[in-house]
């Protein structure tokens, strides 16, 4: 289970994803939330990437500059997400 959003992130070699991520029902996609940076004078820099297991292809879907880009549901062969922006004075 991937860290929920505001602890530690998961890291793989160089990249880091955090929480949340969502499998499409027929478990061939997997959206994920990869970290641009961790540091947080420059972020959160996040974006939402679609990963295709079975042909092993990843497509970035999403980018937020200071926020995150979340998945919210898979219907069918559609995801829906959203993105969240933060400021210096809070959400």
């Amino acid at each position: 289970m991937l860290p929920a959003r505001g602890e530690s992130p998961l890291a793989f070699g160089e990249r880091v994803f955090g929480e949340p991520s969502l499998w499409s029902a027929d478990s061939n996609y997997l959206a994920v939330q990869e970290w641009e940076t961790i540091k947080e004078s420059e972020g959160p820099i996040t974006r939402l990437i679609l990963l295709d297991v079975v042909s092993r292809m990843e497509i970035t879907v999403a980018r937020a500059q200071e926020g995150f880009a979340l998945p919210v549901t898979f219907d069918g062969k559609r995801m829906t997400y959203k993105l969240e922006y933060y400021s210096s004075h809070g959400k």
